[in-house]
């Protein structure tokens, strides 16, 4: 009897669930720019890595989120896709650098946490273009947390994108 009410309720929904994410971030557009960018690798933090957000609540928990490919390398593509979208005509390429195309500028993204807290997601990142450091603390409200985590990227990556006009020219 016991066997059929715990099937139960890992069928009816009652169990802990894991959230499988994709990157599916907005694009946006700014300008046509004649320029090499080369993206290193986005570095995240080991509990991404480990399939897990961080909850501040009081005390510290996870919760279960798993990306559907490496996060490194999803992020990666996906801030790419984003920087060719929003420069025109810009190159833009993923480090090695190609050997034909030498980099005006060279972008470094670290993620150093991402969490929730009270109903928000949080990402706290850090930016190098060239060897100018900037930080970056963005939120986004929950309403369903892949939508909140696109939400998050697309407004970290438009911040960067905005770094890289004013910094690389």
């Amino acid at each position: 009897m016991r066997l059929l009410v715990v099937l139960f309720l890992l069928f009816a929904g009652c169990a802990n669930k894991k959230i499988y994410y994709t990157p599916a971030i907005g694009m946006q557009s700014c300008c046509v720019r004649n320029i090499a960018i080369g993206v290193e690798d986005v570095e995240v933090p080991d509990y991404l890595l480990q399939d897990q957000i961080l909850v501040e609540n009081g005390e510290k928990r996870f919760v279960d989120i798993s990306f559907l490919e490496d996060p490194r390398e999803s992020l990666t593509n996906s801030l790419i896709k984003f920087l060719q979208n929003y420069f025109k005509k810009a190159k833009v390429f993923n480090y090695p650098w190609q050997e034909d195309i030498t980099p005006q500028c060279i972008v470094s993204l670290q993620i150093n946490e991402i969490f929730i807290k009270k109903g928000d997601l949080f990402i706290e990142a850090t930016l190098r273009i060239n060897d100018k450091l900037q930080s970056f603390k963005i939120s986004q409200h929950i309403e369903a947390l892949p939508k909140a985590l696109d939400g998050a990227f697309e407004k970290l990556f438009a911040e960067v994108a905005k770094e890289v006009d004013r910094s690389c020219q």
